[in-house]
């Protein structure tokens, strides 16, 4: 397990992954959007698509606004496709970028404000109409997760891909029990959501790059340290915490039936813990995972006519010198851990970094992104089945495909490379294509009413109108708000 997880870090380095548009304003069907944004994506489907329909900032979203704002040391998103990886190489560029300067996930977004969370290692709020910073604030590491909105407090996470020279030396040793992720700051912090002072700060050993959850008055969460932690919102006081064993990268917990679910690492285990007493209550083994698999995948959940659907993304070694991945698509029983069905999506090379995207589903679909083959899929909920595959235009750079998606009226929309697309959700059709700029990793489009919003791995935050992004929408009328 430990020479595994050695080739892993030998293999991938420190890798872990204004216009206002007017005219018509079509009906919206999505839910409303949450005072508190309690989990990654802002729900369990991950589906971040909502509408606002009450306060100032109502109007103008269901039209659609559009800015940018520069993070601190953000690039010029008109440098060019690609060029970052002119100085740091084709496979180092999409990491090192984002992991060091760019926004690793999608923002988020509360009433009239878009939080996001930089790899600078701050966090910002900005006026969702507008774009203008309200506040910034910093961590003392890169911050790579989705910020959580509860109760007027706003909860990141800091750490870093590396793992300790001490580590690295157990690994080569040969030395058994868990390696620890994380090479140097790392913790949790709550900010007030109005002016961005912080509340408090819990430091952990580990890094702590996922995004937390919140459920029932306690905030969750799993780490580089190979823990679940449940701590007390206000204070920042540990409720309990629970060896788990492994690490945790990138896997955002959710909380399903009085249960908190993330994925590990050596091993590679789907863990399930109650969220009152920290006790494990179930462990799906996931064999023959590369790189630094499950801990790297974050689980999705929809409830669906009395059917629970719970899905894990994560990718099997292939070849006789395992150069290549196959990316598998997984359904777990929350009750019991048993595997319901699995589905590969096809071998493709490996690409450097994160590999998979975070699965969305909606109405009984899955919705994933495959950066091995450049494609996304649609999977049926009950058994697994390929409803449609779409190969994703302009695949350079290397390992495109990372962006989760959002659906919205029919329509798929993802955000990967320097484009963003719209698919259409029955077939599978490209409908349209916008070029952005920059670079897109595995971030979330989020929309409200006809305003999407985004974050990039050069730096930026951003709005568009939906009917830019999607070129048969009507297109509207623009000014300039002042």
């Amino acid at each position: 397990m430990i020479r595994r997880t050695l080739q892993s870090i030998r293999r991938v380095g420190l890798c872990c992954l204004p216009l206002v548009t007017i005219l018509t304003v079509r009906p919206v069907a999505a839910e409303e959007l949450p005072v508190n944004w309690a989990v990654y994506g802002g729900n369990s489907e991950h589906n971040s698509n909502y509408t606002i329909s009450q306060g100032a900032a109502a109007e103008a979203l269901n039209r659609g606004v559009s800015w940018q704002f520069a993070e601190e040391g953000a690039l010029p998103l008109d440098l060019g496709d690609g060029k970052d990886a002119d100085v740091l190489g084709p496979r180092s560029a999409p990491v090192k970028t984002t992991q060091f300067l760019g926004n690793a996930v999608g923002v988020t977004v509360v009433g009239d404000t878009v939080f996001a969370e930089s790899d600078a290692g701050f966090v910002y709020a900005l006026d969702a109409v507008t774009g203008r910073l309200r506040w910034r604030a910093p961590v003392d590491n890169a911050a790579m997760g989705n910020p959580i909105v509860v109760d007027g407090r706003v909860f990141v996470g800091s750490g870093d891909t590396g793992f300790p020279f001490s580590q690295v030396m157990r690994a080569m040793a040969g030395e058994t029990g868990p390696l620890v992720r994380g090479l140097s700051w790392a913790g949790v912090y709550a900010f007030d959501a109005k002016d961005g002072k912080q509340l408090w700060r819990f430091g952990t050993r580990g890094e702590d790059m996922p995004s937390q959850c919140y459920s029932d008055g306690a905030l969750y969460f799993a780490n580089g340290d190979g823990h679940f932690y449940s701590l007390d919102p206000a204070t920042g006081k540990a409720n309990w915490i629970t060896d788990i064993g492994g690490f945790d990268s990138m896997s955002s917990c959710l909380v399903v039936d009085g249960k908190v679910v993330a994925g590990f690492t050596d091993p590679n285990n789907l863990v399930a813990v109650d969220t009152k007493t920290g006790a494990i209550a179930q462990r799906t083994d996931f064999p023959n995972v590369a790189n630094t698999g499950m801990g790297d995948n974050s689980p999705t959940f929809e409830r669906k006519d009395h059917e629970i659907i719970q899905v894990a993304v994560t990718q099997t070694a292939k070849g006789t010198q395992g150069d290549t991945v196959d990316l598998a698509v997984f359904a777990v029983d929350p009750v019991s851990g048993v595997v319901r069905w699995k589905t590969l999506l096809g071998d493709g090379p490996i690409p450097p970094a994160f590999k998979a995207s975070v699965a969305m589903t909606h109405d009984g679909v899955i919705y994933v992104s495959d950066p091995a083959t450049n494609t996304l899929s649609a999977l049926s909920g009950n058994d697994g089945s390929v409803r449609w595959k779409s190969s994703i235009p302009h695949t350079y750079p290397t390992g495109l495909g990372r962006g989760a998606v959002t659906y919205h009226e029919g329509v798929i929309y993802q955000a990967t490379g320097a484009y963003i697309y719209a698919w259409d959700a029955q077939t599978g059709k490209l409908r349209h294509e916008l070029k952005v700029g920059g670079r897109l990793g595995i971030i979330n489009p989020v929309i409200v009413g006809q305003t999407m919003f985004l974050a990039n791995s050069w730096g930026w935050i951003m709005a568009l109108p939906l009917s830019e992004v999607d070129g048969q929408m009507q297109r509207r009328v623009s000014l300039h708000p002042q």
